[in-house]
């Protein structure tokens, strides 16, 4: 039947084709956010492979769950300045795997002067973990 369907069924051939580009548009992100070689001695073992593999997958999910929250703002805020909701063939064409907001190869900044006390708080003078607290 859906060897019937792929070859006469021009409905069911678009729709084929829309889920395998959502498929690869998830393998273009994971090409994206891994960079280089895994190495040797990682490669040779499967626990290894399994953490790698892992990791990659949860930075992807991360990231297509940040990109689901911003798009869910923008279509709620076009909503509310349209009036009317947005049409299910258009929210059909877009998807969380976009890469053009994210910042892959930059410096990323963390306050970590904020949260010191609170990751390493035997490790700082007690005047300054006052001085944090108090703040």
């Amino acid at each position: 039947m859906f060897l019937i369907d792929l070859f006469i069924n021009p409905s069911f051939q678009r729709e084929l084709r829309h889920v395998l580009n959502r498929g690869e548009a998830v393998h273009n992100l994971y090409r994206a956010l891994h960079t280089g070689k895994i190495p040797a001695g990682l490669a040779k073992r499967h626990d290894s492979l399994v953490a790698v593999s892992s990791s990659l997958s949860l930075l992807s999910y991360c990231l297509m769950a940040w990109n689901t929250i911003h798009m869910d703002r923008a279509k709620t805020e076009i909503e509310s300045i349209g009036g009317e909701p947005l049409r299910s063939e258009d929210l059909r064409k877009i998807a969380p795997t976009n890469l053009e907001g994210i910042n892959l190869r930059g410096t990323l900044e963390f306050p970590i002067a904020d949260f010191a006390s609170r990751i390493l708080p035997n490790s700082l003078p007690a005047a300054l973990v006052a001085t944090k607290r108090s703040a």
